[in-house]
């Protein structure tokens, strides 16, 4: 197994090593981590293995006298720790280069690997793109420089994917929306004609799907996150920087600003607007736009600590209504009482 010095983890992360210099073989958890591995202190729920750790090395973020470990000291924790997985853990290739069927009119770059992947007519895959078994790419899609796009994925014609995107399993990009026109009882198709963008940065998880426009295009802006079991409908416009968890849905049109922030399972009604740094708890349903920057809750979706409010009060209805209870009955009796004195 290779191994890397501190002092080298230390230069890649821009931090301060404090302690003795030696190489480690990984990465465990602090409270796991042997004399092999370097760890990193995020919460202090684990305060307590600061001083027990048998790692080699502890990533924080201010010294801490009292760890027998060497330490790492950073400005941001969380991203150096992220930065070091990367050190021992770099994308995977395919280790077996499988025949695929690619268009003799679609340009792919000399250095990608395509791998067992269907490549349509017109495609362009650019420089350090690594495309898994049984992609389908289809006719005139671009994928920009180093994407990384996991098995069973499907991109339909005409869609446009940027630098640096991760496309994981089984997910769909530029399928048709849910649009029909109901004439005379029947529901006829209406034709997709519009594209779909997703910027530079962008990961998407296992078995989304995302639509494309009717006209023009749906988008996807730069750097968003997008976890497992999304669903994003026809013309939807996606900020930057979004995170955006497990089973999300989104209906068509919906515009939703930079730095949004949504919990699993959200509802967001079609052809609205969400402002921009803006965060939802789970289980959240928008249904009309939210102008105000903020954190909301609930269905429909209101500002967190109004919901809270309102959750609230619905707890205490249950000893409400047996308070009330107790009123009605002792009235009633003090009603029967008054009516025997004054017979």
């Amino acid at each position: 197994m290779n191994t890397i010095l501190l002092s080298e983890i230390a230069a890649h992360v821009q931090g301060e090593l404090v302690g003795y210099d030696r190489p480690v073989s990984g990465v465990r958890e602090i409270q796991h981590a042997g004399p092999e591995h370097i760890t990193f202190f995020l919460n202090s729920k684990y305060q307590k293995y600061l001083t027990t750790t048998q790692a080699a090395a502890v990533l924080v973020d201010r010294h801490h006298p009292q760890c027998p470990a060497a330490q790492i000291i950073v400005s941001d924790t969380y991203y150096a720790y992220s930065r070091v997985l990367w050190l021992f853990h770099p994308p995977r290739k395919p280790v077996d280069i499988l025949p695929s069927h690619i268009h003799p009119e679609a340009h792919v770059a000399e250095d990608a690997i395509v791998s067992g992947a269907l490549v349509a007519r017109g495609a362009t895959i650019e420089s350090g793109c690594v495309i898994h078994p049984g992609v389908h790419v289809g006719e005139g899609v671009t994928i920009g420089k180093n994407c990384l796009i996991y098995p069973g994925v499907v991109i339909y014609a005409g869609c446009h994917i940027g630098s640096n995107v991760i496309v994981h399993a089984n997910s769909v990009l530029g399928c048709d929306g849910y649009g029909y026109a109901t004439h005379q009882g029947v529901h006829h198709k209406i034709p997709h004609v519009g594209t779909l963008v997703i910027e530079d940065d962008v990961e998407i998880g296992g078995s989304t799907v995302i639509d494309r426009a009717v006209l023009g295009e749906a988008r996807i802006g730069r750097g968003t996150k997008i976890d497992n079991l999304v669903h994003i409908g026809h013309n939807a416009r996606i900020g930057a920087h979004c995170f955006i968890t497990a089973q999300c849905g989104f209906a068509g049109s919906a515009t939703i600003g930079d730095y949004v922030a949504l919990g699993g399972q959200c509802g967001i009604n079609g052809h609205l607007n969400v402002a921009s740094r803006t965060m939802f708890a789970a289980k959240s349903g928008i249904t009309k736009s939210i102008d105000e920057p903020g954190t909301y809750a609930g269905y429909p979706a209101v500002p967190q600590k109004q919901w809270q409010r309102e959750v609230a009060g619905i707890r205490r209805l249950d000893a409400l209504q047996k308070k009330v209870q107790q009123l009605e009955s002792t009235l009633a009796a003090l009603l029967e009482r008054n009516a025997h004195e004054r017979d």
